[in-house]
């Protein structure tokens, strides 16, 4: 209820709209108590759903858009988005972005798991909900139970929270072609049906050899080789063929290669296929610090050699402390182990560089200035039917137009991002959700002016009266 009116006004946050038509998400604790759940990531996740068995569906989100989300933020043109957004941040920090680019961006600190990592992009908690309650493989055999646990099974509104219409994103990508069936079926990810009986998973063998140093692994990399200051070399390395190597062996195209080499079985248990797919592969089990994953793909100690020693920044800040602790420069030599008429095909080592380039160069992130479009995203009719107002985001402002003469007549600043504009049933108010701000604006419609300007829930959305 906004005070001083009798409008109750319903605003969609971030995610809330979709909690809001659910049962609470909770799980029963052993005192009868209802335990918050937590994001655990995609790594939590995969340790039930990837293999033959689970039909591979962690190599097949690997190799989605959805993985890379986060990454693209890093793009040249995710900066001319915020720009004629009039979004004021580096894609990568703004959490107008990150909202879509990533799961559980507005999620406290709390509601993170030490497993969850947020470069992970959109994970498969972003459409079935947090999962630290409901992430054990015994509840996941229940359905029912899991859904009490906060399991989601999204249907076409989940995907419209992230997936509808952006005037900004078309301007600069082109229109948008998404369509809801199609969409699905790109990232389907069905489980088998049938238990699949294949070659076991990679075992531990104490007569493999033993690294010198030991792997850490991207992630551990990523610490101080993200962001515009270092040329965004994660993301470059996330978007590149590299980071989906492990992942496609998953493919039907991969177990084809595989078969016609003289490989059988699973691809991703195969030592031969995994020692040019993912890193470490041939050393024993010590040989890894623990957050190293194979899923990963050949990851930056493929080229650079295991970093567990050279990874301190003290170590890496001295080139020849950082050679002694194990660095090695990248060199045809290394490309050739695995490159060099692979599966028969011929190597082009100077276009596979240029492929994969991440110089060490700072990118300037330049200040939004005046957007040169000011990407109107909704509109609503007064009750008279002889204005229509649009919130344009960009702009951080509602534009007002005259219905007969068709012609603007007003531009009103509201909050920054504004998002949705509704009327009180009398027309003597319009309510704006603000998403930049998590704010509403409250504007007399005669005197064109901001009352007042409420605090809401984050990343807020739609916004409705309840006509009383």
């Amino acid at each position: 209820m906004v005070p001083g009116s009798s409008t109750r006004v319903l605003v969609a946050a971030g995610l809330g709209l979709v909690v809001a038509l659910l049962p609470p998400v909770s799980a029963p604790t052993a005192f009868g108590q209802q335990k918050e759940p937590v994001y655990v990531g995609v790594r939590v996740c995969s340790e039930c759903h990837q293999g033959l068995a689970a039909g591979h569906q962690f190599s097949h989100w690997r190799l989605s858009k959805h993985a890379k989300a986060h990454a693209t933020l890093s793009l040249p043109v995710s900066e001319e988005i915020t720009r004629r957004s009039g979004i004021p941040e580096d894609p990568l920090e703004a959490r107008v972005c990150l909202g879509c680019h990533t799961t559980g961006a507005d999620a406290e600190e709390w509601q993170r798991d030490e497993t969850f990592l947020i470069e992970d992009g959109v994970q498969c908690e972003t459409c079935h909900g947090p999962g630290s309650e409901y992430s054990d493989a015994e509840v996941m055999q229940n359905r029912e139970l899991a859904m009490e646990r906060g399991l989601v099974m999204p249907d076409r509104q989940t995907c419209l929270v992230c997936h509808g219409p952006k005037g900004s994103h078309d301007v600069v990508l082109g229109p948008a072609s998404w369509e809801y069936e199609s969409a699905r079926r790109v990232i389907a990810h069905p489980r088998p049906s049938q238990p699949v009986v294949g070659q076991p998973g990679v075992q531990p063998d104490q007569s493999l050899e033993r690294s010198e140093h030991r792997f850490v692994g991207v992630m551990a990399c990523a610490a101080c080789h993200a962001g515009a200051e270092m040329g965004f070399q994660f993301s470059r390395w996330r978007m590149g063929p590299h980071a989906g190597a492990y992942a496609r062996l998953a493919t039907p195209r991969a177990r084809e290669m595989a078969a016609a080499a003289g490989v059988g079985g699973d691809p991703q248990a195969s030592g031969e296929c995994l020692r040019c797919h993912a890193t470490g592969a041939g050393f024993a089990g010590d040989s890894f610090a623990p957050g190293f994953d194979r899923g990963d793909g050949v990851q930056c100690e493929s080229c650079h050699g295991a970093g567990a020693d050279y990874q301190p920044e003290a170590v890496m800040l001295d080139p020849q402390a950082a050679r002694r602790a194990g660095l090695r420069q990248a060199s045809a030599e290394v490309c050739a182990e695995c490159h060099e008429s692979a599966h028969g095909r011929p190597f082009d080592l100077e276009a596979a560089l240029a492929e994969i380039a991440h110089p060490k160069e700072p990118v300037l992130i330049g200040v939004n200035t005046e957007p040169e479009y000011k990407t109107p995203v909704n509109l609503a009719l007064t009750p008279d039917g002889s204005e229509l107002w649009i919130a344009c985001e960009a702009s951080s402002s509602t534009i007002v137009v005259d219905t007969g003469s068709r012609t603007k007549v007003a531009e009103i600043s509201v909050g920054g991002q504004p998002h949705d504009v509704a009327f009180g049933p009398d027309g003597g108010r319009a309510y704006v959700t603000n998403r930049l701000d998590d704010s509403l604006s409250v504007i007399d419609v005669a005197s064109r002016e901001v009352v007042r300007t409420i605090p809401v829930g984050d990343d807020p959305h739609g916004v409705i009266t309840d006509g009383t």
